[in-house]
């Protein structure tokens, strides 16, 4: 788990949430972009709940790893979303099958 820290906020998030949110808010930066999330968190109860960020430019995230007993909420909607939505900062490609690859000059 672990505790982030957003626009003077604190709240824990899943250590594989709290990792995506941080390299999707570089990778949003790096655009010069900003988009709205839906932070899936971790209330001091348990309970899982939200919060709704926008993510930019100027974003400023720590996450710093905590040790608790609550267990790792299933984060896996917010991880596809994410995945989704980075996805469009990133050129289509499609790679052919390995047998129909041509012989590449590694001088080039």
């Amino acid at each position: 788990m672990h505790r982030v820290s957003f626009a003077n906020e604190s709240f824990r998030m899943a250590d594989d949430a709290a990792i995506a949110l941080l390299d999707f808010a570089a990778l949003v930066a790096q655009h010069g972009e900003a988009q709205q999330v839906v932070l899936p968190v971790v209330e001091v109860n348990g309970v899982a709940g939200e919060r709704r960020a926008v993510i930019g430019p100027a974003s400023q995230i720590i996450a710093e790893p905590i040790t608790t007993d609550l267990p790792e909420p299933d984060v896996s909607d917010f991880l596809a979303d994410l995945w989704r939505r980075s996805a469009q900062y990133s050129p289509a490609r499609v790679l052919p099958d390995d047998e129909t690859l041509p012989d590449l000059d590694p001088d080039l």
